[in-house]
């Protein structure tokens, strides 16, 4: 399935191959001399500054690329640039710091942490918009200075040392923000200007660095000037560069709509790229009652799998409460300490008591490796209505058990939930999976959120239907979403309601790990699944364990 443009909508100021969102700044580049450029992102927020590349561009169905590269460059408060600045064909950082007397420009030849290769003074105090080019074809990119005015100002140098400018003329007027590239292919980088005085915004290319008109106009976005921002690049590979707009989404991910030529018109393909933070998730249904009688060589292969896997998030059905506190001792002791919160499902389970200790409850758990601020239970009631309570009646026996909890490296706030519903009753599991959605659903789009259980239902189920996104109306990504679409070798695939079984010998889904899908990226092969084994002389559990790596999109701040 090719990837949906999206209509053009709005662009908004930048700095040449730069552009600020908050504590976001958009940059393009060529990260690994493929002769193509991709997207990245600085967060200006860290100090020093962490930048985030990706070397991917993918105009099939692709909802998020998340960063090949991250390092960290440049003090905060520093503007950052990019540029090939030793003719290695490799685009990498630089910051442009401004001291209160000739700006620095301090320049490193590598994509990693570390200190400046080249540092030099170019400009006046007064100066606050670097550009970068190759301005005399000689295969580096150097320092440039736009001096806004009526005309504008540029002011060239062809060495990264410290000096006086190479090349000195007036271009352009009015409000709007300079650029440069190669847009004819000549191997030389000009200037341009894109004029946002009136929408859809003017983009003025000049073929050579002096005074003059532009060589090529042309119009490429429209709306409000402050709500998205410019890019340039050589998307293609084809030698020229070529406009993109970025629009930053209310969530976190910044939309890349980008056009192959200089003319006017809609975006070519588009893309989402945005810092993430990697999870790992897992979860089993133990049957930690009925096989396993409330014993403890259950809770023994949970911990190695988790030793082996180290997962994040942990949801559990089917635990009875003796064992969830020996898992959470056992962790602990394991040197991987987990917060958690058990919510009953039922009391009084016979199957769960192992004489002389009496604790006789079952249910669901969810634990996470992360400091938790809140946690919730959920009952459903005997006609299949979801309640925020934790304790169960003698006629319920489903439950959902959720915790809040801080992930780093942003402390970012995310709710993650563990639930098992109706088993033996199609309608019942149903009326529960439409509750899910009726309670869940709403916060699903507006906070990062992971649900996860034994819902009975195959992924074919209207009920289902309800929570998947997009093969549904819901408002969650599964993870497991697309193994049964992809062809070929080129990773074609299109997300559909399917999947691996997830019962020991069967051939049916009924084990499911939904994420709210405006701040998750579920990579196509982040699924794994694996049998639990045998504990003792039976088999630990009639469900397999479901392993899922996914990626939780880093938050902007607030404007």
């Amino acid at each position: 399935m090719l990837f949906t443009v999206v209509p053009m909508a709005v662009v908004s100021p930048v700095a040449p191959a730069v552009a600020q969102s908050q504590d976001r700044v958009i940059i393009s580049g060529d990260w690994d001399g493929d002769g193509t450029d991709t997207y990245g992102i600085v967060d200006t927020s860290t100090n020093p500054m962490t930048w985030y590349l990706t070397d991917r561009y993918d105009n099939f169905w692709v909802d998020n690329l998340v960063p090949d590269t991250v390092f960290t460059y440049g003090a905060s408060g520093a503007t950052p640039i990019v540029g090939d600045w030793n003719n290695d064909d490799i685009d990498t950082p630089g910051v442009f710091v401004r001291t209160g007397g000739t700006p620095s420009w301090q320049l490193r030849n590598s994509n990693s942490s570390g200190s400046a290769n080249v540092t030099f003074g170019y400009g006046a105090a007064s100066d606050t918009q670097p550009l970068v080019g190759d301005w005399d074809k000689d295969g580096d990119d150097t320092p440039g200075l736009f001096r806004p005015g009526s005309p504008n100002t540029y002011l060239l140098r062809n060495n990264n040392t410290a000096g006086s400018a190479d090349l000195t003329f007036t271009y352009s007027s009015g409000t709007g923000k300079p650029i440069a590239g190669d847009w004819n292919n000549d191997g030389r980088d000009t200037i341009g200007f894109i004029s946002t005085a009136t929408s859809p915004f003017t983009w003025q290319l000049r073929n050579t660095n002096n005074a003059g008109s532009a060589n090529v106009t042309f119009t490429y976005g429209s709306g409000s000037a402050s709500s998205v921002f410019f890019a340039t690049g050589d998307w293609d590979g084809n030698g020229s560069d070529t406009p993109a707009v970025a629009l930053p989404l209310t969530n976190g991910p910044f939309q890349w709509h980008l056009r192959n030529s200089n003319t006017s018109g809609v975006a070519t393909s588009g893309v989402r790229f945005n810092p993430v933070t990697p999870l790992k998730l897992m979860h089993f249904n133990l049957s930690g009652g009925i096989l396993n009688n409330g014993t403890y060589p259950i809770i023994g292969r949970i911990v190695r799998e988790v030793q082996a896997r180290r997962p994040d998030v942990i949801s559990l059905n089917e635990i009875c409460d003796r064992q969830y506190a020996h898992l959470v001792d056992q962790l602990a002791a394991a040197g991987y300490a987990m917060q958690g919160y058990f919510q009953e499902s039922r009391t009084f389970v016979p199957d769960c008591i192992v004489f002389p200790d009496t604790r006789n409850e079952a249910g669901n758990a969810i634990l996470v490796r992360a400091e938790v601020t809140q946690q919730k239970g959920y009952m459903f009631t005997s006609d299949h209505k979801l309640e925020e309570r934790d304790q169960p009646v003698i006629t319920e026996e489903r439950s959902v058990a959720c915790v809040v909890a801080n992930f780093p490296p942003a402390n970012q706030p995310v709710k993650a939930c563990s639930t098992h519903l109706a088993d033996g009753d199609a309608s019942g599991a149903q009326a529960e999976t439409r509750e899910l959605t009726r309670v869940f659903g709403p916060e699903a789009n507006s906070r990062p959120f992971i649900l996860m259980g034994d819902l009975n239902l195959t992924p074919d189920d209207a009920a289902i239907g309800t929570l998947y996104y997009p093969a549904g109306s819901g408002n969650f990504w599964e993870t497991d979403t697309y193994w049964s679409s992809c062809i070929g070798e080129d990773g074609m695939c299109e997300p559909v309601r399917g999947g691996r079984p997830t019962r020991v010998g069967g051939n049916r889904k009924i084990d499911y790990t939904f994420l709210s899908r405006d701040h998750f990226s579920v990579p196509i092969d982040g699924v794994d699944i694996v049998d639990a084994g045998n504990c003792d002389t039976h088999p630990c559990s009639d469900h397999l364990i479901i392993h899922s790596s996914v990626d939780l999109y880093l938050p902007r701040k607030a404007p």
